[in-house]
């Protein structure tokens, strides 16, 4: 792994108050919050505290932990009360340059997104592609979609175009689930469209038309012994 910049001593610092707020919301049941409601609480900007608490800073730490205790990742794992591929996964980020790591930061782009970028080589085409995933305004899955589409099928492998060329078997699965809402009486519709390169599955479930009569159900013939 190639030598990082250290954990900024703001940040260390900083991290105490982090600690003392979040365990003061899991303890009144809150377990997730977002950066402007935290940055009100603590008087920080909301800017500051992604800054702080992205997924590369973790992994720094992680690294840094391990490279002046001298403990093995396995220790280390269980200190964090972290699986070891969770926290093999976080140190893989490093891996990232710098240039790819701050655009993902500095445009809310989540961790999912940061590791399926380390298939592509290169800062160039990483970067290139996280501005794609961007302008797009992707999801986590449609961007590892697009990756596979540019690293295409590994070695001795098959390619999944052959799978997914026809789409109504990928939405099988979902067109049972509109039927068995429909035989709950709900009046549901979905629709598949195909738009810029991507297939669309919309299903519209109307918010005050009154319900569909429900399909009667079968009496079970009472068996007498």
């Amino acid at each position: 792994m190639k030598e990082d910049r250290p954990v900024s001593v703001s940040v260390i610092r900083r991290l105490p108050r982090y600690y003392r707020f979040l365990r003061d919301l899991l303890g009144k049941g809150i377990s997730r919050i977002s950066s402007k409601e935290l940055s009100r609480l603590m008087k920080v900007t909301a800017s500051q505290i992604r800054q702080d608490l992205n997924c590369f800073e973790e992994a720094e730490g992680i690294y840094a932990l391990m490279k002046e205790s001298g403990l093995s990742q396995q220790k280390v794992c269980a200190m964090l009360a972290k699986p070891q591929p969770t926290v093999a996964n976080k140190l893989r980020l490093l891996r990232l340059d710098p240039q790819v790591r701050q655009f993902l930061i500095d445009h809310r782009m989540g961790e999912r997104i940061a590791r399926c970028l380390l298939a592509l080589e290169g800062t160039d085409r990483q970067l290139k592609a996280a501005r794609h995933i961007l302008q797009n305004q992707m999801s986590a899955r449609q961007a590892e979609g697009y990756i596979s589409t540019l690293t295409g099928p590994k070695k001795g492998g098959r390619s999944p175009v052959g799978y997914l060329r026809d789409f109504r078997i990928l939405f099988s699965s979902v067109d049972k689930a509109v039927e068995e809402i429909k035989r709950c009486g709900i009046s549901v519709q979905a629709q598949t469209t195909e738009e810029d390169g991507f297939v669309c599955y919309t299903i519209r479930v109307p918010k005050t038309a009154s319900p569909q009569k429900a399909a009667p159900r079968r009496e079970r013939q009472a068996v007498t012994v």
